[in-house]
């Protein structure tokens, strides 16, 4: 089973509501919880949750808890990564910059536990993506998108969460096909 880094954000969203957002973000904590996988959380992430969660997030991080399926953690920041991160941004974004330093704590909690995110931040995922062009082990890092294919995360949550290039956070580019040679 694996060890997934949640978003706040996807906390926040998993209401009660038959909203497509609640219901799907509820979906993925229950895929977790079901598939048997654990999550990992830190003081960064905990105060996040604290904050934003809703009182089905919080039931069910109880549950996990009790089920002795939270990984409590020191948290470790990066500065070098950080560094990366924001020197990989166009110029004088002072928005993305922000954005970046908000959420590189979930890269480096992956990083550090796991290597699964998942989350709804697509700006935040843009932003990180921006430093694809530079060697790192953050590209290895699985980002599950629950804004652009909810259901595809819960699917692949339910399949395990297996190492794939396209949920990574720096796809490898495909290989071409080999074509055979014309007779």
């Amino acid at each position: 089973m694996s060890l997934i880094v949640v978003d706040a954000d996807i906390m926040r969203a998993a209401g009660l509501s038959e909203k497509p957002t609640a219901t799907h973000a509820r979906m993925i904590l229950e895929s977790i919880q079901h598939r048997g996988h654990s999550i990992v959380i830190a003081k960064p992430l905990n105060d996040e949750y604290k904050r934003h969660q809703s009182q089905f997030a919080e039931r069910w991080k109880s549950q996990m808890v009790s089920n002795k399926r939270v990984k409590f953690t020191q948290y470790e920041d990066n500065p070098a990564l950080r560094k990366l991160l924001i020197q990989s941004l166009p110029a004088d974004n002072v928005a993305a910059e922000a954005a970046v330093e908000k959420d590189a704590h979930l890269l480096e909690i992956a990083l550090q536990h796991g290597q699964r995110i998942v989350s709804k931040d697509k700006k935040a995922k843009k932003y990180f993506q921006h430093s694809c062009v530079v060697k790192g082990d953050h590209r290895l890092l699985l980002w599950a998108d629950a804004t652009e294919k909810p259901l595809e995360v819960i699917e692949w949550i339910g399949n395990g969460c297996a190492d794939q290039n396209h949920w990574r956070l720096c796809p490898a580019p495909k290989k071409p096909a080999h074509k055979k040679p014309k007779k």
